[in-house]
């Protein structure tokens, strides 16, 4: 049954196994949209999911299927975890990130990738800036071709291109700032041990 029908069903009649059944296909989806928001999965994320499927649930009456469903959901998704973002910043509520196991909502080949490299992953995308993180988890990580991104992120695609390159190349700074951190933190554990032992 395709996602319109299911969308059809819950609207029609409440059927609440149709519901059940487009929030199971999408839910990874959602996931890591709100992921690329956050740059972690702190506990105001979990509360940012259930207000997406809350709003999911009330707002599917509307939906156009001349648009993709994707489409709707991610903006949904993407609209939903920016406002509670701003909202805990406008509170100065302190975030604390955790890494999340996320092994529930990867694809099997994204559960290939060991938690060793996924906590790295991790570190970096969580020092990108919102939109960054989103462009190279749709690309990268979901796979979207460039035309679905520029059409999910809002932008023209020779733009959505531009500022992917962008990113992309953000992220390899970062990951190289963050190895040479690691490298000197372990450098000086090194020598402070040395001097214990002396």
């Amino acid at each position: 049954m395709s996602d319109s029908d299911l969308i059809k069903r819950f609207v029609d009649s409440g059927d609440e196994a149709a519901f059940a059944e487009l929030v199971s296909r999408h839910r990874r989806f959602v996931r890591r949209i709100i992921f690329g928001v956050f740059g972690g999965w702190p506990d105001e994320a979990d509360e940012t999911e259930q207000e997406v499927l809350i709003a999911l649930a009330e707002g599917l009456g509307k939906f156009s299927h001349a648009a993709e469903f994707t489409t709707y959901l991610y903006r949904l998704t993407w609209n939903k975890g920016v406002d509670h973002l701003r909202s805990l910043a406008r509170r100065r509520k302190r975030l604390v990130y955790t890494v999340p196991d996320i092994t529930d909502f990867l694809s099997p080949e994204q559960r290939s990738i060991n938690a060793e490299d996924r906590h790295f992953l991790y570190m970096v995308l969580r020092r990108m800036k919102e939109k960054e993180r989103s462009l190279i988890m749709l690309k990268e990580i979901e796979g979207f071709p460039l035309k679905d991104v520029a059409e999910l992120m809002g932008l023209p695609e020779g733009t959505a291109k531009s500022r992917l390159h962008r990113a992309r190349n953000k992220m390899i700074k970062t990951a190289n700032r963050i190895l040479r951190e690691h490298g000197e933190n372990n450098e000086m554990r090194r020598m402070e041990e040395d001097t214990r032992r002396a």
